[in-house]
């Protein structure tokens, strides 16, 4: 019986030797394919950084209130009787975020495409910029892409305006900057800024979604935690492409927290 199964054994083997043999340039197209897919991806993918802030929290014993002080150059005030755990709480509320996304304007995003597959994106430099009334963006509850297109002198303009892949909300032809586009989710104007080189063509991709919508969908990329290290301290992460845009977004938060601190505490 033993020698039975051996024998099954080796032929099993021998089967699969065999089929490696014929086919061999199938495993070798197959490994090339999954390499050039690898290369591709590390091609077009950026790097995302992590930008940390480290803040202690500190109480002013003569009034019972809670203080502050920094670390790495930023601030945190605080409503007496707090712990730090409710500052967490309070430092990455939702109201906190999205403030800090309007002030910043980061539900608007940029970005130019730079070669086979490649984008350049833009954060405070881009040549072109949507603005519409605040009151747009505050309630703005879904995503469009801007598709803006310039000849050298701006005498012909083209933009799209799309909701997903298959949905067209707008297309407009122009011949000057700025031109009012018209959605079924608002009035938005497109201007050039002090970036647009004249005499250049333009080719801009706008991303817009309302400010509600981005203060949700940073969630997964921002972390606010009590420190391991500091038992009264906080820290703060964020990811991002662009580190100018995460320091800026974690300096605003800290910002108006403070705001919000001070305001309490004045009306006690």
């Amino acid at each position: 019986m033993e020698n039975k199964i051996k024998s099954n054994d080796q032929i099993d083997v021998s089967q699969i030797v065999d089929v490696l043999r014929r086919n061999w340039w199938m495993f070798a197209v197959s490994v090339i394919l999954c390499g050039a897919l690898g290369v591709a991806y590390l091609y077009v993918k950026h790097s995302v950084y992590v930008v940390h802030a480290k803040v202690l929290v500190a109480y002013d014993e003569g009034t019972s209130s809670m203080g502050s002080s920094i670390m790495q150059s930023l601030s945190l005030g605080g409503v007496g009787g707090s712990n730090v755990e409710d500052e967490v709480l309070v430092m990455g509320a939702h109201s906190i975020k999205e403030q800090a996304i309007k002030e910043l304007k980061l539900n608007r995003s940029y970005y130019s495409p730079d070669g086979f597959l490649k984008k350049k994106y833009y954060y405070n430099n881009s040549p072109i910029e949507i603005s519409a009334p605040e009151e747009v963006f505050d309630t703005l509850s879904v995503g469009m892409k801007f598709n803006i297109k310039a000849n050298k002198d701006l005498s012909k303009i083209e933009v799209e305006v799309k909701k997903g892949r298959f949905t067209t909300l707008a297309e407009v032809t122009g011949d000057k900057l700025p031109m009012v586009v018209n959605t079924p989710y608002g009035i938005y104007s497109i201007d050039k800024t002090k970036f647009y080189v004249p005499g250049e063509e333009v080719e801009v991709v706008a991303n817009v979604t309302g400010n509600s919508i981005y203060a949700e969908a940073i969630t997964n990329d921002l972390t606010v935690q009590k420190s391991e290290k500091k038992a009264n301290g906080i820290s703060l992460y964020y990811e991002d492409i662009n580190i100018k845009r995460g320091k800026d977004l974690l300096n605003k938060m800290v910002e108006l927290y403070n705001r919000r601190g001070q305001k309490e505490k004045d009306e006690m």
